[in-house]
């Protein structure tokens, strides 16, 4: 499931770091060419951008050729899109301003608490201070499996006859 939710990430993610609009995509003539590690129709991948890539993916361990072929294999898409002209859609460009948004505020709060430090007793201090202003209830949670619906059913029975919950689990 988690590979499925990357999956899912990765064009958003590529959206999020090389942009959907051309006038933002980086030319030949832009980045030095020992820089380049690939070219999809006049658009550059630089090598920074797969090194950003590899580091948004969080994981350091993949090979770079693998990252650029994916991103190669995105960026394709994303020209179609462009040239279908789904970019100019109402839909995708609140998605598109909603996901810059997230990334934003994800950045922001990652450098704001990056720097803080708590000690071991500041946070008891907080725990404790926490749990002291809820509701000090407890509750027990119980529940009776059976193997078929037979015996759910002549427990149901007993249940409603007075039974006690207790003794028929």
């Amino acid at each position: 499931m988690q590979r499925l939710t990357t999956l899912a990430l990765i064009p958003a993610i590529l959206l999020a770091v090389f942009g959907c609009n051309e006038d933002t995509q980086a030319t030949s003539s832009d980045v030095p060419k020992d820089q380049i590690a690939a070219t999809v129709n006049g658009a550059v991948i630089s090598k920074s951008d797969v090194a950003h890539f590899k580091q948004l993916k969080g994981n350091p361990e993949v090979e770079d050729s693998q990252l650029v072929e994916e991103i190669v294999a995105t960026e394709l898409l994303r020209q179609e899109a462009e040239k279908a002209g789904i970019a100019e859609r109402d839909e995708v460009r609140y998605q598109l301003r909603l996901l810059e948004s997230e990334t934003l505020a994800r950045m922001l709060m990652r450098e704001k608490f990056s720097s803080m430090e708590f000690s071991d007793e500041q946070l008891q201090a907080e725990y404790d201070k926490q749990l002291s202003s809820q509701d000090a209830r407890e509750f027990k949670a119980r529940h009776i499996l059976l193997k078929t619906e037979d015996e759910a059913k002549a427990v149901i029975e007993a249940l409603r006859a007075g039974g006690d919950f207790i003794e028929l689990a």
